[in-house]
């Protein structure tokens, strides 16, 4: 099956599994807070992350890494930039979190297929993180508060449910236009908007997260530069995995003084932020200044750009 069919494939799945787990929500009562977030820490973690771990397969044609000293050198910046992200998280936690929401936003509207306008990649990026503020403005000042403080997290919170009734009226006038154009798209924009303003924030996240950024990563990974079978992908990920869980693990056990609650939404977060920087500066480039047509050799692979 070719990718863009693949992709649309995906899309669709995604958008069926959104659209039933909130008429499910409507009909059934959900489960408490804490089964929520340990339900979303693990798929998260277990799911989500590990597309992360196939950076190796964008870094070694970009940087032309070859020898093993090239290699150190690579993941010593990786974990360095990650480190300071966490750093940045322990000195300033508004800018931190603040910037961890503008940056996600950024990331996640790399998703949409090539060819998409950026006002609709914006208004999809930004989705997951404006809308859950619509109607559950509690829950996420709550969320928000383990990682940056109650004043800050009001004050976020209160700023994003402003922003949520222009962003939906936008969103709903895009979706409708796009869909001439690209029915799918539209369908995503749609599911995505939904899920997040009627589920419960953390689900919506892990699903949107674990169903729909994640998988469509992989997807295009598969093929960039060149088709790739899922144990390669597996041989690739194993090990940058392992060392994240490792990370990981560490960030637990110096979060001991936190509440069960707080560790795991520090964790969490604070680590998909950590990562989430030094993965955009590989796949993120790619979308932005075409390096894949140098990185393909002879091959022009279109697609690669929408990585």
């Amino acid at each position: 099956m070719m990718l863009s069919a693949t992709i649309r494939l995906q899309g669709a799945i995604f958008s069926l599994t959104a659209w039933l787990l909130v008429l499910g929500g409507a009909f059934f009562p959900g489960t408490d807070s804490r089964t929520e977030l340990l339900v979303s820490a693990f798929a998260i973690l277990f799911l989500g992350v590990p597309h992360g771990a196939l950076d190796t397969l964008y870094a070694k044609p970009l940087y032309r890494l070859q020898s093993s000293g090239a290699w150190i050198v690579f993941g010593a910046a990786y974990a360095g930039l990650a480190a300071l992200v966490v750093a940045l998280w322990a000195l300033v936690p508004f800018a931190f979190l603040l910037g961890f929401l503008l940056v996600s936003a950024f990331h996640f509207s790399g998703d949409p297929v090539e060819g998409t306008p950026v006002v609709f990649r914006a208004l999809y990026g930004g989705a997951i993180i404006v809308f859950p503020a619509l109607i559950h403005a509690g829950p996420v000042t709550e969320l928000f508060s383990f990682l940056a403080g109650v004043e800050t997290a009001t004050l976020l919170v209160d700023a994003l449910h402003g922003l949520a009734f222009a962003w939906l009226f936008a969103t709903l006038w895009v979706a409708v236009r796009h869909a001439k154009i690209n029915l799918v798209s539209s369908l995503e924009l749609v599911s995505v908007s939904v899920l997040a303003i009627f589920a419960s924030p953390l689900i919506a996240f892990c699903l949107f997260f674990c169903g729909m950024h994640s998988i469509r990563h992989i997807l295009r990974t598969r093929e960039f530069p060149e088709k790739k079978s899922n144990l390669h992908l597996l041989q690739v990920a194993w090990l940058p995995f392992l060392l994240t869980l490792a990370g990981a693990s560490a960030g637990w056990y110096f979060l001991s003084d936190a509440s069960l609650d707080g560790r795991l939404v520090q964790l969490l977060f604070v680590c998909l932020a950590a990562l989430t920087v030094p993965h955009m500066l590989l796949v993120d480039r790619l979308r932005f200044f075409g390096d894949s047509k140098k990185v393909s050799g002879q091959r022009d692979v279109k697609h690669a750009n929408d990585v």
